[in-house]
């Protein structure tokens, strides 16, 4: 969902040698080949391994309105689109190109980082392979995760609140079908929208999902956060923390896993007392909700700091030390067969 608000955390990805954004398809092939030294799961490699598959694709160049207060809500065109205004109607927007080296990552660096999370939804589910899983992911926030994870078979469901990042893709996908090389289909199915505090949203895209995942989106600084964000509300869940639970326990099939997963930068209480809610990376609803709602924990705020790194330091090719300023606390949690 807003996960636009996650740029400062997610953008530690930037590599060195990538000083100018390259997430180009083969770029991510390369930095997904060194993570594969890393998490030998047989559900990742398999998923790694679809980055190569990623066609090369032109992008869009966009025309971006001011965001309104509290959130992401703007207007949004594509350039052909804003040829139907005049110049001083589109005096406060911008263009913003999202080019082959930019579009599968969009603002948020490589979507090979999703690594750790799905490897925590793979171990905790109990397979070895996406493939006939149903996946959701809240806040998807960039394409290469959602077709790489279609391409092992999987019929995935992305929602994000940006939109951005759903003109962006609306403008330039045709369909939702996705074939892999070696005839494997799956599929991507992309909504606008905020899934907890819109029904008809969750209503239009079903249940029976085997993995949810939320990867820098549902954090406790953007949902309960003890100061708000400047100029960014609280993430609407529809609700207490127990509702929103009890709307993932009711969105999963039997057996399906939950994944909350955060990577923040620094501690949420900085040494001058002041609040640094990106960083405060802890479970946004408490263990006692998740259990209420019916769910078995796997793991509550696991400390997930340490893989987090040894991923980002081969897929960047930089230091491990590096990444020490940066910790990861995961939820995992799984509803009863």
């Amino acid at each position: 969902m807003l996960r636009a608000i996650a740029v400062a955390s997610a953008a530690v990805l930037v590599s060195a040698s990538h000083a100018q954004n390259d997430w180009s398809p083969a770029a991510l092939a390369k930095e997904a080949e060194k993570v594969a030294e890393v998490i030998t799961h047989p559900a990742i490699t398999e998923w790694l391994e679809k980055a190569e598959e990623l066609p090369e694709v032109k992008g869009a160049v966009l025309v971006v309105g001011p965001r309104e207060e509290g959130g992401f809500d703007r207007e949004v065109y594509t350039l052909q689109q804003s040829l139907e205004f005049t110049g001083d109607e589109l005096e406060d927007f911008r263009q913003v190109e999202y080019g082959p080296k930019r579009y599968y990552a969009t603002n948020y660096g490589t979507p090979i980082a999703y690594a750790p999370a799905l490897l925590a939804a793979a171990e905790a589910g109990g397979f070895d392979s996406f493939r006939n899983k149903r996946v959701l992911d809240f806040g998807y926030g960039q394409l290469g995760q959602l077709e790489m994870l279609a391409r092992c078979g999987a019929a995935v469901f992305g929602v994000e609140a940006d939109p951005v990042i759903h003109t962006l893709y609306h403008a330039t996908r045709i369909g939702d079908g996705v074939t892999a090389e070696d005839g494997t289909k799956g599929s991507v199915h992309l909504e606008l929208g905020e899934w907890f505090s819109d029904w008809r949203l969750r209503e239009r895209l079903g249940g029976n999902f085997d993995v949810i995942i939320a990867r820098n989106v549902l954090k406790r600084g953007y949902v309960q956060p003890d100061e708000p964000m400047r100029g960014f509300d609280p993430i609407d869940i529809g609700g207490e923390p127990e509702d929103a639970a009890r709307a993932i326990y009711n969105a999963l099939d039997d057996g399906g896993v939950a994944v909350v997963y955060n990577l923040g930068g620094g501690a949420w209480h900085r040494e001058d007392g002041t609040y640094n809610a990106p960083a405060d990376v802890r479970d946004p609803f408490g263990r006692e909700a998740w259990e209420a709602a019916g769910f078995e924990v796997v793991h509550f705020q696991a400390n997930g700091s340490q893989l987090m790194r040894e991923v980002f330091s081969v897929a960047t090719d930089r230091d491990l030390a590096e990444f020490d300023a940066y910790n990861v606390l995961y939820t995992v949690v799984r509803k009863p067969e």
